[in-house]
């Protein structure tokens, strides 16, 4: 089994093609939990990162003491590894990306590609059965979440039907990516659909 690397954030901006790489220096490489990311992520594809960008991430884990549990060693995590990055607007309480964890298999299933909107959440064992020796089974289910492209980056009136953030996966309520605390007057979405519970079926005003 191979694996990919997601990095998001909630309220994203535009994004292009022609991003910058991962800053580590900035904080880009910083993970938000210790494990898989438990929550839903609704956010816009930035670039395509490299194994260097990943490799970051790794060490950055390893520094903090991260993925204790999980498989040792980078090539792990890099035989086979590629990185999503989605930039937050300065208005965005984080200032920088969140690495996550995606199936690189998937990845090239689903074609995600810059300016995409795409939907990260957690693996739920009561509906997958994954393939793969201990040591990718071990890092399927502490690391890596199911990424699905929502609307592709030309699919621009697609995107107001969504709305972008971080989401409890068993409410659909919309949380503080860090803290995991609901939003006072924040949007609930439908954890089926991903759309907004309010006006699920029409698109959002810009």
């Amino acid at each position: 089994m191979k694996w990919g690397l997601l990095a998001v954030t909630t309220l994203i901006w535009t994004v292009s093609a022609d991003a910058s790489p991962i800053d580590c220096q900035k904080g880009q490489c910083d993970l938000l939990k210790n494990g898989a990311y438990p929550a839903v992520v609704i956010g816009k594809v930035d670039h395509i990162g490299t194994d260097k960008e990943l490799g970051s991430v790794y060490q950055w884990a390893t520094r903090h003491s991260y993925w204790r549990n999980l498989p040792k060693g980078k090539s792990s995590y890099l035989a086979s590894a590629n990185l999503i990055a989605v930039i937050p607007p300065p208005s965005n309480a984080l200032a920088s990306p969140s690495a996550l964890l995606m199936g690189r298999d998937e990845f090239n299933t689903v074609k995600i590609e810059p300016g995409d909107l795409v939907r990260y959440a957690p693996h739920r064992k009561a509906h997958e059965a994954p393939q793969g020796d201990a040591t990718a089974l071990a890092i399927y289910w502490g690391a890596t979440g199911c990424i699905a492209v929502l609307c592709k980056a030309q699919d621009k009136g697609c995107f107001g039907r969504y709305q972008e953030g971080t989401f409890s996966r068993d409410t659909g309520e919309q949380i503080d990516a860090v803290k995991g605390t609901p939003i006072p007057g924040g949007t609930t979405i439908d954890t089926t659909t991903w759309l907004p519970l309010k006006n699920a079926g029409a698109p959002r005003s810009p």
